[in-house]
């Protein structure tokens, strides 16, 4: 070969190497640019003055970013007849403790102050993963996710901090909140384990009508699709909650079968507002039947032995006596946990005493606490969570 040939491969290589080498960074560039025109324009979040959660050593809380409505992105496209349903103030009784209240799915007072930060581990990196969505029975073995474990949950509607901690956070951010207080009751628990969970409220009840009928607003497919990503990279629990509105309970909890099929993904079923055909969300007093939830159980375990999943959670939120009619026809379902989530705020030895009274009702056969971040009179450490009768098998931040 002629010396000018030689000299002339030698240079193509060279040049392609540095081609080469030089697109990666090239396009770390442009991802860094994106990142950071990202948090460019992320609305700054401030902290405020915070109260003492708890006088118990080595009590922490959650972290919630204070940030004016107005600088949040619009979880989706608003509903002209919708209205949000407005707070409402803390009923009272003439004798006794106060009565609890029921807190969520209304705006929280402005002038509440956010509660004590608690440090956030860093998210974890990398690329999301496609979620799991089978269509074919997958054979599986998997235990429930109670056994051995308390479910500790960050609940609230993306993108809306007044309506539950976990509307505080981006999705990154909420899954490392809910990992770093899951982390607390590992170590409170003895030798039980805990695992994390995002409870986002799919179905949210409204005080006007909706273009559906049913008094309700739903998530779109893309923002629940955005958490099932994160769940699937971060081995992360999600549960659905719904309000149900005027919609039926069985046919509400239908519609999310296609997430369902995740298993990972859970159900929430919030009775506060289901009122029925004619009803309207707090003007009306919701409920649901013994025989309604038989049928919500399952149908999710015919789904789970239909697409060979772990076996689920199907949460119900309950803080008034008559919420739950003819509990006792309530049976349990193979492959079914059903919780009962005593979902109240207030003086914290009327919260325990609710607690354990709903616990020991015959239909309830896992049990859940409520810790509500602005509300309670101060946010009860895990290590006092841990010590209630009996111990909570999903404790909720809200």
């Amino acid at each position: 070969m002629p010396h000018r040939h030689v000299v002339y491969v030698w240079a193509l290589v060279a040049a392609l190497i540095a081609w080469q080498g030089a697109e990666p960074l090239a396009a770390a560039g442009r991802a860094r640019a994106h990142d950071q025109a990202r948090s460019a324009d992320a609305p700054r979040r401030d902290s405020g003055s915070a109260p003492t959660p708890s006088s118990s050593p080595g009590a922490s809380v959650l972290p919630v970013p204070a940030a004016p409505a107005s600088a949040l992105p619009p979880a989706r496209a608003p509903i002209p007849t919708a209205t949000p349903i407005p707070g409402q103030q803390p009923r009272s009784e003439t004798q006794g403790p106060p009565r609890l209240v029921r807190g969520d799915g209304r705006p929280l007072p402005s002038s509440d102050p956010p509660p004590t930060p608690l440090p956030l581990t860093s998210a974890q990196a990398g690329p999301p993963a496609s979620p799991v969505m089978p269509e074919q029975p997958v054979p599986t073995a998997t235990p429930s996710l109670l056994a051995g474990n308390q479910v500790v949950v960050l609940y609230g509607l993306p993108g809306h901090p007044d309506l539950g901690v976990l509307g505080a956070y981006s999705p990154d951010n909420a899954a490392a909140a809910a990992f770093s207080m899951a982390a607390q009751y590992d170590a409170a628990n003895g030798s039980d384990g805990a695992k994390a969970m995002l409870d986002l409220v799919y179905a949210q009840a409204q005080a006007g009508p909706t273009d559906n009928g049913l008094y309700l607003r739903y998530l779109s497919n893309r923002e629940v699709r955005q958490y099932l990503r994160l769940a699937d990279r971060d081995d992360l629990q999600i549960m659905l909650d719904l309000q149900i509105g005027r919609g039926d309970p069985l046919d509400e909890v239908r519609k999310i079968e296609r997430f369902l099929r995740d298993p990972r993904v859970h159900v929430a079923i919030d009775p506060e507002y289901a009122v029925g055909p004619d009803g309207v969300p707090l003007e009306t007093a919701g409920t649901i039947s013994g025989e309604q939830l038989n049928a919500i159980q399952d149908y999710v375990s015919g789904l789970v032995e239909r697409y060979g999943l772990p076996p689920k959670l199907v949460v119900v939120h309950q803080y008034l006596d008559g919420t739950v009619t003819d509990g006792e026809t309530i049976r349990g379902a193979p492959n079914v946990d059903l919780v009962f989530n005593m979902d109240a705020f207030g003086a914290l030895d009327e919260k325990a005493r609710k607690y354990s009274g709903f616990a020991r009702r015959a239909y309830s056969q896992r049990h859940g606490f409520n810790v509500f971040m602005r509300h309670d009179d101060r946010v009860m450490s895990a290590d006092e969570i841990s010590r209630l009768s009996p111990p909570p098998d999903v404790i909720f931040y809200q």
